[in-house]
Protein backbone atom coordinates (compact mmCIF):
# COMPACT_ATOMS: atom_id res chain seq x y z
CA UNK A 1 0.00 0.00 0.00
CA UNK A 2 3.10 2.43 1.00
CA UNK A 3 4.72 1.56 -1.75
CA UNK A 4 2.35 1.05 -4.84
CA UNK A 5 2.14 4.61 -5.55
CA UNK A 6 -1.45 5.69 -4.60
CA UNK A 7 0.21 8.34 -1.98
CA UNK A 8 2.31 9.79 -4.67
CA UNK A 9 -0.54 10.09 -7.20
CA UNK A 10 -2.74 11.64 -4.25
CA UNK A 11 0.72 14.37 -4.24
CA UNK A 12 0.96 15.19 -8.36
CA UNK A 13 -3.36 15.59 -8.11
CA UNK A 14 -2.52 18.32 -5.53
CA UNK A 15 0.21 19.84 -6.94
CA UNK A 16 -1.72 20.28 -10.49
CA UNK A 17 -4.61 21.90 -8.93
CA UNK A 18 -2.18 24.38 -6.77
CA UNK A 19 -0.34 24.98 -10.40
CA UNK A 20 -3.59 25.81 -11.71
CA UNK A 21 -4.82 27.69 -8.78
CA UNK A 22 -1.37 29.87 -9.48
CA UNK A 23 -2.04 30.90 -12.92
CA UNK A 24 -5.05 31.99 -11.89
CA UNK A 25 -4.17 34.13 -9.33
CA UNK A 26 -1.28 35.64 -11.70
CA UNK A 27 -3.85 35.69 -14.70
CA UNK A 28 -6.42 38.25 -11.92
CA UNK A 29 -3.23 40.13 -10.51
CA UNK A 30 -2.00 41.13 -14.00
CA UNK A 31 -5.27 41.51 -15.95
CA UNK A 32 -7.16 43.31 -13.24
CA UNK A 33 -4.57 44.58 -10.54
CA UNK A 34 -7.57 46.76 -9.33
CA UNK A 35 -10.19 44.22 -8.46
CA UNK A 36 -7.09 41.85 -7.10
CA UNK A 37 -5.21 44.08 -5.13
CA UNK A 38 -3.60 42.14 -2.60
CA UNK A 39 -4.21 38.47 -4.42
CA UNK A 40 -5.39 35.64 -2.89
CA UNK A 41 -6.35 36.70 1.19
CA UNK A 42 -4.98 34.16 3.68
CA UNK A 43 -8.58 32.78 4.58
CA UNK A 44 -9.39 31.86 1.08
CA UNK A 45 -5.64 30.39 0.40
CA UNK A 46 -6.54 27.90 3.55
CA UNK A 47 -10.00 26.83 2.25
CA UNK A 48 -8.59 26.59 -1.03
CA UNK A 49 -5.51 24.42 -0.71
CA UNK A 50 -7.80 22.27 1.92
CA UNK A 51 -9.83 21.94 -0.72
CA UNK A 52 -7.64 20.85 -3.12
CA UNK A 53 -6.02 17.86 -0.56
CA UNK A 54 -9.59 16.97 0.31
CA UNK A 55 -10.25 16.61 -3.79
CA UNK A 56 -6.98 14.71 -3.62
CA UNK A 57 -7.30 12.39 -1.22
CA UNK A 58 -10.96 11.33 -1.93
CA UNK A 59 -10.17 10.77 -5.39
CA UNK A 60 -7.42 8.39 -4.27
CA UNK A 61 -9.69 6.12 -2.04
CA UNK A 62 -10.38 3.39 -4.65
CA UNK A 63 -6.86 2.99 -5.12
CA UNK A 64 -6.47 2.60 -1.66
CA UNK A 65 -9.50 0.14 -1.50
CA UNK A 66 -8.88 -1.95 -4.29
CA UNK A 67 -5.10 -2.67 -3.98
CA UNK A 68 -4.36 -5.71 -3.43
CA UNK A 69 -1.13 -8.10 -2.25
CA UNK A 70 0.55 -10.50 -4.72
CA UNK A 71 1.90 -13.05 -2.60
CA UNK A 72 3.90 -14.97 -5.55
CA UNK A 73 5.48 -11.75 -6.88
CA UNK A 74 5.56 -9.82 -3.61
CA UNK A 75 4.20 -6.73 -4.73
CA UNK A 76 0.79 -4.93 -5.04
CA UNK A 77 -1.45 -4.49 -7.93
CA UNK A 78 -4.72 -3.08 -8.26
CA UNK A 79 -8.05 -5.09 -8.58
CA UNK A 80 -10.81 -3.24 -10.38
CA UNK A 81 -14.43 -4.82 -10.13
CA UNK A 82 -14.55 -4.30 -14.06
CA UNK A 83 -11.70 -3.75 -15.63
CA UNK A 84 -13.72 -0.54 -17.61
CA UNK A 85 -13.58 0.85 -14.13
CA UNK A 86 -9.75 0.93 -14.02
CA UNK A 87 -9.79 2.09 -17.87
CA UNK A 88 -12.31 5.18 -17.14
CA UNK A 89 -10.01 6.14 -14.22
CA UNK A 90 -7.20 6.05 -16.05
CA UNK A 91 -8.48 8.26 -19.13
CA UNK A 92 -10.23 10.61 -16.21
CA UNK A 93 -6.56 10.85 -14.67
CA UNK A 94 -5.14 11.88 -17.75
CA UNK A 95 -7.77 14.48 -18.06
CA UNK A 96 -7.31 16.12 -15.10
CA UNK A 97 -3.47 15.81 -14.46
CA UNK A 98 -2.62 16.64 -18.37
CA UNK A 99 -4.90 17.75 -20.64
CA UNK A 100 -7.11 20.11 -18.73
CA UNK A 101 -4.84 21.95 -16.86
CA UNK A 102 -1.89 21.99 -19.34
CA UNK A 103 -5.42 24.02 -21.62
CA UNK A 104 -6.28 26.44 -18.68
CA UNK A 105 -2.72 27.17 -17.75
CA UNK A 106 -1.85 27.48 -21.72
CA UNK A 107 -4.66 29.80 -22.15
CA UNK A 108 -4.19 31.63 -18.75
CA UNK A 109 -0.52 32.56 -19.75
CA UNK A 110 -1.18 33.26 -23.15
CA UNK A 111 -3.47 36.18 -22.04
CA UNK A 112 -1.13 37.37 -19.71
CA UNK A 113 2.29 37.19 -22.34
CA UNK A 114 -0.50 39.27 -24.86
CA UNK A 115 -1.44 41.86 -21.60
CA UNK A 116 2.59 42.33 -20.96
CA UNK A 117 3.65 42.75 -24.57
CA UNK A 118 0.87 44.54 -25.84
CA UNK A 119 1.43 47.48 -22.68
CA UNK A 120 1.89 50.71 -23.98
CA UNK A 121 5.68 51.00 -22.93
CA UNK A 122 6.73 54.30 -21.28
CA UNK A 123 7.79 57.25 -23.39
CA UNK A 124 12.27 57.09 -23.19
CA UNK A 125 13.69 60.36 -21.11
CA UNK A 126 16.74 61.71 -24.07
CA UNK A 127 19.70 63.27 -22.36
CA UNK A 128 21.36 63.53 -25.10
CA UNK A 129 21.99 66.96 -27.52
CA UNK A 130 18.90 69.27 -27.77
CA UNK A 131 18.57 69.88 -31.43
Amino acid sequence: MLTGGSFIWTGILASMLFLVLIAVDRYFAVLHPLQHKTGLVTKKMNFIIAACWTYAILWNIPSFSYRRYDKETGSCFLSWPSPYLGQARAVYWVLTTAVVPVIIMGYLYIQIIRKLWSAEQPASVSYGKAR
